[in-house]
């Protein structure tokens, strides 16, 4: 076989895999990138690495992708870029700036430089200030900073500018709603998420993953039928065969609160081993704090053994009755200090220790 022709074998192996994300599918893509690398051809190199960028982040492997990208813009750097590489390139930028201030390990200085970069490559690509607004926002709102929050809140509602770069408008609804659940404005996040419940605007993630946070803001009003309802449609609709840990937290609170014992074990089953392979700080903090105070909850039941299929890699030795649950408790409460420890201290804040405080009365 010429070498041109295994280059198109590995494209093709690439067209394939588009838009289908699983675990096996990212396994393949990073295979392709091993071959390209091997064909000298820098292209292809370029083309399989962006695949697997994107497996990694519709699999919820942030950390992965954000160490990954630093290639890219190296690439662009270094090489000639046409204007698909380069689109498909301030694209997944997005990617990483969406999510690097749920990662405590990286300072408030390689934040500020990163998201600098950002900003000039979007004005660069002539994609405008809209979203840089809308990304700004999505940052001081996991970093806790809500009056910084606000101001590109409104920035991001003012403007009607629109570019080729821009999320879905499902997926921009559904992560603006995040701001309102930060706030604790519960009626809003109903409000703003019914284009998303009756999919007037929908795409392949949402309003999947808008479930479980209309679980939680019907939970916390005080709607046990709604609530209900939601936490139904999330587990039925969100693969549980693949990471969910952003969107498990918040289910994890629902049956936390409402002490559903067996069906938080079924949903242990399935995702608690991803919660150990994130690297991703505030998703850990949101689930740990989901299973202390469901474990919480249950020693105050007196409920002695919790069965949970968790690998030798767990921090607790099981017997054959389970794990104590007294156990579980207090080991779910060190992890979830120590997260709160690391994200305001990163952030200069103590939203996330005044949050913590906030649940616990609730649940």
């Amino acid at each position: 076989m010429t070498v041109e022709d295994q280059v198109y074998e590995v494209y093709d192996v690439l067209e394939k895999l588009d838009s289908k994300y699983t675990l096996k599918n990212k396994d393949i893509a990073f295979e392709c990138i091993q071959k390209a690398i091997s064909l000298k051809n820098k292209e292809l190199e370029f083309d399989a690495r962006h695949e697997y960028l994107s497996q990694l982040v519709f699999m919820n492997f942030h950390d992965e992708a954000i160490a990954l990208y630093p290639w890219f813009l190296n690439y662009k750097k270094n090489n000639y870029i046409d204007f698909y590489r380069y689109h498909s390139l301030v694209w997944s930028f997005k990617w990483v700036v969406g999510r690097i201030g749920s990662y405590g390990k990286i300072s408030r200085k390689q934040i500020d430089t990163l998201f600098e970069q950002f900003e000039q490559e979007v004005l660069e690509f002539g994609a405008g200030k809209k979203i840089i607004s809308y990304f700004k926002l999505t940052l001081h709102t996991y970093m806790g900073n809500l009056e910084e929050a606000e101001v590109h809140y409104k920035a991001y509602k003012r403007s009607r500018a629109v570019s080729s770069i821009d999320d879905c408008y499902a997926c921009q609804i559904n992560n603006v709603i995040d701001f309102s659940l930060q706030k604790r404005d519960y009626k809003k996040v109903i409000r703003d998420s019914k284009d998303l419940v009756y999919k007037k605007y929908s795409c392949d993630s949402v309003p999947k993953t808008t479930y479980p946070k209309i679980c939680m803001a019907y939970m916390m009003l005080g709607n046990s039928l709604k609530a209900e309802e939601f936490y139904q449609l999330s587990v039925k609709d969100l693969r549980m065969t693949q990471p969910q840990i952003p969107n498990v937290g918040y289910l994890m609170y629902y049956l936390a609160k409402n002490k559903m014992y067996v069906q938080a074990k079924k949903l242990l089953d399935k995702q608690l081993k991803y919660s150990f392979e994130t690297n991703a700080d505030l998703y850990k903090l949101r689930f740990c704090i989901g299973c202390y105070f469901l474990f919480k909850n249950a020693a105050a039941d007196g409920i002695e053994f919790f069965k949970l299929n968790v690998d030798e890699s767990f921090g607790l030795e099981a017997t054959k009755k389970g794990y104590q649950v007294i156990e579980l408790r207090d080991w779910y409460k060190v992890q979830v200090e120590a997260y709160i420890k690391l994200l305001d201290t990163r952030n200069e804040n103590r939203f996330y220790q005044e949050y913590f405080d906030y649940l616990a009365e609730a649940l």
